[in-house]
């Protein structure tokens, strides 16, 4: 679909960037991550539940490196469930499944008050395409910064 744009070269420019970068920032965010983990949440890094501690930073590095392949850059189904992974959180997940455990029990339905809120856990259509429709304009933006630097700094954008 995207062949039918006048400017193809551009556009695959800006993928193999926006690849490159979100490899780099992987291995960023996976540091800031574990660093911040050992200094701020010790007790839990050292729980009885240590793992959940450490599984999105790691769960997030090994997906973005797995960008490094050319057979995941290549085909759309890879990508596609890459995307999924960075838009649904395991804390969102972890969030939503704790939410609504109970909420289908006969024994819970009296303490459901429609009056309230905390019933609502994020899941309408308009959050999550809202959502979805800024991290993809933030990620953009970042992408086009990092393009206009590595410019600026005289490197090419692809390299054969």
């Amino acid at each position: 679909m995207v062949r039918i744009f006048k400017r193809y070269e551009k556009i695959v420019a800006f993928d193999y960037d926006a690849c490159k970068l979100t490899v780099y920032l992987g291995v960023i965010f996976f540091i800031i991550s574990l660093g911040l983990i050992l200094v701020y949440q010790w007790d839990r890094a050292v729980g009885p539940y240590w793992f959940g501690v450490f599984l999105q930073p790691i769960l997030w590095l090994i997906v973005t490196q797995l960008l490094r392949f050319e057979v995941i850059r290549k085909y759309f189904i890879f990508r596609f469930l890459i995307f999924i992974s960075f838009i649904i959180t395991f804390e969102r997940f972890v969030i939503i499944v704790t939410s609504l455990h109970r909420d289908y029990l006969p024994s819970s339905l009296g303490d459901l008050s429609w009056k309230s809120p905390s019933w609502n856990v994020g899941l309408g259509v308009f959050e999550i395409i809202g959502g979805i429709l800024f991290k993809i304009a933030l990620f953009t933006v970042v992408v086009l910064l990092y393009r206009f630097v590595m410019r600026q700094l005289g490197f090419r954008a692809i390299e054969k």
